[in-house]
């Protein structure tokens, strides 16, 4: 029995304790444009999308935590072509591991650097605020007297 509940005029449909989502509730759910779930599903960065009878695309649970892994990783700046080797990787199984603990190594080397740099830029801008704060203190001294 399909039952299927409307909200907010997006469409989620429960198969048989399977939850299938509308591309309209991924965008809700995930934040993310339809072309930009279209782009991942071209890149294989998620697996090929089940499509209804009408040809629209239905998502999974599982489309739905692999697209919130995708967003987090491109969050730390992770380029697609090395976020597709490892979800290759994912897909092999366990034997893996030690190649995607490398790789998520690495890319947390990468937004450590990303942090330091921050950190560089925000001294900088201390720096030059305290300059104008400093000229302003003294601006202000001369029209007193």
């Amino acid at each position: 029995m399909i039952e299927s509940s409307y909200v907010m005029g997006l469409i989620m449909i429960d198969i048989a304790e399977k939850t299938i989502y509308t591309p309209g509730k991924v965008i809700e759910i995930t934040g993310l444009s339809i072309h930009t779930l279209r782009y991942y599903e071209k890149m294989k960065l998620i697996e090929p999308v089940t499509r209804a009878e009408n040809g629209h695309r239905r998502y999974t649970e599982a489309d739905i935590h692999r697209i919130g892994f995708i967003k987090k990783m491109r969050q730390t700046g992770m380029p697609i072509d090395e976020l597709r080797q490892y979800l290759d990787l994912a897909r092999q199984g366990d034997s893996t591991i030690e190649e995607r603990l490398i790789m998520l190594e690495q890319q947390y080397d990468r937004v450590q650097g990303q942090i330091g740099n921050l950190h560089n830029m925000l001294e900088f801008l201390e720096y030059k605020m305290q300059l104008f704060e400093d000229k302003k203190d003294c601006m202000d001294n001369i029209e007193r007297k």
